[in-house]
């Protein structure tokens, strides 16, 4: 029976493991393997579901977890769960990953300034240490295919998350996928009074090449737009200099 193995133990002596931090992690592995499942089977094997077979509650703590569909058909997705694992932090992201599955793994680690997170294979003696977050080895494996450019994203913006050192929004516009909105301590009161509202966002927008939708915003400027405002269209904006 092939299961998810790993540990998560916080860094400092005497210091507690973070609820946090913890389910953060286990949620992020989640979103990874559903993401990995849809790739493996794009015409569906039905909604993935967990069972924690074991867990030791003591540091550190240590969780078995065994992924299930209707039939059981998760033929190569553990393999694949660690075939990245292995390759992504030595600059290499398999060929047949999607976007999701990619912006996915990028979470995983997101808790290593604070903890130390380990995967173990079939037993014990086979382990990989999880020692920086996966954003960082992604960000520098696509570096090269990511260009910026000047311009501005409107749409709904959602509630402001904490990712390691990063204060970091999420614009939804209308027409495009969500895109991140990297902000600094500048902008926190602004930020107060535009969550869930409609807003145009000014900065400098990350896109990766042959890809239409950019997927990042580092925020220059906020605009909050009146409720019987009628915000820009996604086309009209990409590459806007102001």
């Amino acid at each position: 029976m092939k299961l998810i193995r790993f540990e998560i133990k916080e860094l400092k002596k005497d210091s507690a493991l973070l609820l946090d931090d913890f389910l953060s992690e286990l949620g992020n592995i989640k979103k990874t393997l559903d993401s990995l499942n849809e790739d493996l089977h794009p015409n569906g094997t039905g909604q993935l579901s967990y069972e924690i077979v074991k867990l030791r509650k003591e540091s550190p703590t240590y969780v078995e977890i065994l992924p299930r569909t209707k039939g059981n058909k998760i033929n190569g997705l553990i393999d694949n769960f660690y075939e990245g694992l292995k390759f992504i932090p030595q600059g290499k992201i398999p060929k047949d990953y999607s976007t999701n599955t990619i912006k996915a793994y990028s979470q995983i680690g997101l808790s290593t300034t604070r903890n130390e997170l380990i995967f173990y294979g079939s037993n014990k003696k086979n382990k990989l240490k999880i020692k920086e977050s996966f954003d960082k080895y992604i960000n520098e494996i696509e570096q090269p295919r990511i260009f910026t450019e000047h311009g501005s994203i409107s749409g709904k913006l959602d509630a402001l998350n904490f990712h390691g050192t990063k204060k970091i929004l999420t614009i939804y516009p209308n027409y495009a996928p969500a895109v991140n909105c990297i902000i600094d301590e500048n902008f926190l009161s602004v930020i107060e009074k535009a969550i869930q509202k409609k807003v145009t966002i000014t900065g400098k927008i990350k896109r990766k090449i042959n890809e239409k939708y950019p997927f990042e915003i580092f925020v220059e400027n906020i605009k909050i737009h009146k409720s019987s405002e009628e915000i820009p269209k996604v086309d009209e904006l990409w590459g806007m200099v102001n």
